[in-house]
């Protein structure tokens, strides 16, 4: 419910802004304050402070709710006491939860540096490396959530198998780790490559993808652009191959396929293939 309230309040924040000052910001950049109101202002402080209460007050909640989940009981109807460790889709879910609202958070704290650094006016923010290094990292975490959802439907369709045994395929099971971790190599280079290479990094042509620019063709720029494509294609390949998973899961104790997929889980499915493709 806290979570649910700060992001109503965030979105609160982008149209009374709009509507007092007049303006309507960059759909990059919603929440700059400096989108609606002079640097320094009173009103410029003010957006400001709550924006980034309701930001970190999100990651505390989120922080929370998975701590919650790492910690809960079991019901001892089902278990009867025993311990049931974390399945692989809880695991990779709460790691890309945490990976990206750090990421996002970073990226707004250097939103907000970059106003005070350049007094509102903002002449070099635009080729500040953390920033732009961040602002790349969390376009490669947009796509997150849709892996989130995906993870998720793959674990209550193997739920609908059998309630206490049912899971995913092995084979499922491992592509959520090489999804999860190939979109943290995947922000883990739009990270290093301004920041430690010193090159040049901007958006891709769809999510979870980033460019890269060192100038100069050299043998770096192939390695880097190869290894980065090589990321994407695990990242969408697994996509599509979980979706298969669920489509086609048996039950594997009996060897007959699952029970027909509910309206909400084809409906899931759909609009997860409109969104990959």
């Amino acid at each position: 419910w806290i979570a649910t309230c700060l992001l109503i309040l965030q979105l609160v924040l982008v149209f009374a802004a709009s509507a007092v000052s007049g303006r309507v910001a960059s759909k990059e950049s919603v929440l700059d304050a400096t989108q609606y109101y002079p640097f320094g202002s009173m009103a410029y402080v003010m957006l400001t402070v709550l924006r980034f209460m309701a930001v970190f007050g999100v990651f505390l909640a989120a922080i929370c709710v998975a701590s919650g989940t790492v910690a809960m009981n079991p019901p001892a109807s089902i278990w009867n006491g025993a311990e049931v460790p974390l399945s692989a889709a809880v695991e990779c879910i709460i790691s890309l939860v945490f990976q990206y609202f750090i990421v996002n958070t970073l990226h707004q704290i250097t939103v907000v540096y970059s106003d005070v650094y350049n007094r509102g006016v903002q002449p070099e923010v635009e080729t500040w490396r953390p920033k732009l290094a961040l602002e790349a990292a969390a376009h490669v975490f947009k796509i997150a959530p849709m892996f989130c959802v995906l993870f998720l439907a793959s674990r209550l369709r193997a739920l609908q198998v059998h309630l206490k045994h049912g899971s995913p395929q092995t084979w499922a099971q491992v592509l959520f780790y090489v999804a999860t971790y190939s979109l943290t190599a995947q922000a883990v280079c739009a990270l290093g490559v301004p920041l430690v290479a010193q090159g040049r990094v901007a958006k891709g042509d769809v999510d979870g993808d980033v460019r890269f620019d060192f100038g100069k063709s050299t043998a770096k720029v192939v390695a880097v652009r190869a290894l980065q494509i090589v990321f994407l294609v695990f990242i969408y390949f697994c996509a599509v191959a979980i979706v298969v998973s669920i489509i086609f899961l048996r039950d594997e104790r009996t060897d007959k396929p699952a029970p027909v997929p509910s309206p909400t889980m084809t409906c899931i499915l759909t609009l997860v293939c409109l969104y990959f493709a």
